[in-house]
């Protein structure tokens, strides 16, 4: 059996959950005595481990971590009276993406942390970046399954008039799902490393 077909990435702009769509392979109506579903995998580059997706759908939005690549791969899996209902694996075809990179490595913000104070707020600090010019200005932004958009946040922490932490508060609705975070920073002349991470409140 043939691998599915023009298996892409896009980036909806929800800071890591990203878009994966791939066609089913050619002439699949002629295993009309088999069912066809894929084996979908993915991870960000660096993990040790898949995680794996089995599915008849074309299309799943996946979270990743974009300061690394994305890396995903499908297989056709076949099985029925057309293979003598034994499965039969195509190969795999494989997608990656990538953000471009900007600003140095250590312009990244710092020690990172986040406390859900009570399952009532969530509070966030962190450091300037070791190369952060004068003058830096710093934002959070967020989403989770059920928002239209990312959000910023409207409750920062300041320091010295620099912003170095944010408080979130009526996150009920992002209990038991991934919370997408950045701290992207703006300084005149330079361009700051963004911070990703994904955090679940359940286990904080």
């Amino acid at each position: 059996v043939a691998p599915p077909r023009d298996l892409q990435i896009t980036d909806p702009g929800l800071l890591g959950s990203l878009d994966v769509q791939w066609e089913p392979p050619p002439h699949v109506q002629t295993f009309n005595e088999c069912t066809v579903k894929y084996k979908f995998e993915y991870r960000s580059s660096g993990d040790r481990d898949w995680k794996v997706i089995f599915t008849r759908k074309l299309k799943f939005r996946v979270g990743f971590d974009l300061s690394r690549t994305a890396e995903v791969r499908v297989q056709t899996l076949l099985k029925g009276r057309c293979t003598g209902d034994v499965e039969v694996q195509s190969d795999w075809i494989y997608a990656t993406f990538q953000v471009a990179p900007q600003g140095k490595l250590e312009s990244e913000v710092q020690n990172f942390h986040c406390i859900y104070h009570d399952w009532e707020y969530l509070k966030c600090t962190w450091q300037p970046g070791l190369l952060t010019p004068r003058g830096v200005h710093y934002e959070l932004y967020y989403w989770y399954e059920g928002l239209d958009h990312t959000v910023q946040c409207d409750h920062y922490i300041q320091d010295h008039g620099i912003n170095v932490g944010c408080v979130l508060q009526n996150l009920s609705q992002a209990e038991y799902r991934d919370l997408n975070i950045c701290v992207n920073g703006s300084a005149a002349a330079t361009l700051l490393r963004p911070l990703y991470t994904t955090l679940r409140l359940h286990n904080l």
